[in-house]
């Protein structure tokens, strides 16, 4: 059976406009004896329509997070100290580090990151590269190793290790609380 609507809205389709064109040739406001079931059926689309539109929407979730810092490109210095107020008023919640590619080095790009979160190597002999990171409420203090190439890493290409040039890098460091 199929069914004419001619209303612009949903408010005019009700039971009694609805019309039955399989069983009437021509429209008319109102059922015939036979259109009974159906009115019944629209009757009951209507109202379950009508409880979904006063359904309110949902809560959004509480956010993790709320306040975050990101330090900008810092310079890595052999035996360097780096402290940076995070203007958080907090101890941060999470601490993410990268390595910034500024100068072609390693197989990398200028533009590339390498995640550096718990980024220390150690060569042997008591040669240890990388970084310490102190956190508190109020700043984050890095303490880069006593080494030529603070870092090492993977070549990007070749699989194998390699000094990262201090200077063809910058650390980035983002906290959130």
């Amino acid at each position: 059976m199929a069914l004419i609507l001619p209303y612009p809205t949903y408010a005019a389709f009700t039971s009694v406009t609805i019309h039955s064109a399989d069983i009437h040739n021509t429209p008319h406001t109102g059922f015939m004896n036979n259109d009974v079931y159906l009115a019944g059926q629209v009757d009951s689309v209507a109202s379950r329509v009508t409880v979904l539109e006063n359904v309110p929407p949902p809560v959004p979730p509480t956010l993790i997070f709320t306040k975050s810092y990101n330090s900008g490109g810092q310079t890595i210095t052999t035996n360097g100290t780096l402290v940076l107020s995070h203007g958080l008023g907090m101890m941060p919640k999470s601490i993410s580090y990268y390595l910034f590619c500024t100068i072609a080095d390693a197989g990398f790009s200028p533009g590339e990151y390498i995640d550096a979160n718990n980024f220390t190597y150690s060569a042997g002999g008591g040669v240890t590269s990388g970084m310490s990171a102190i956190l508190n409420t109020s700043t984050l203090t890095i303490c880069y190793a006593n080494i030529a190439n603070v870092f090492i890493g993977i070549h990007k290409t070749g699989r194998y290790g390699a000094n990262l040039t201090n200077s063809s890098w910058q650390l980035i460091i983002n906290a959130f609380a």
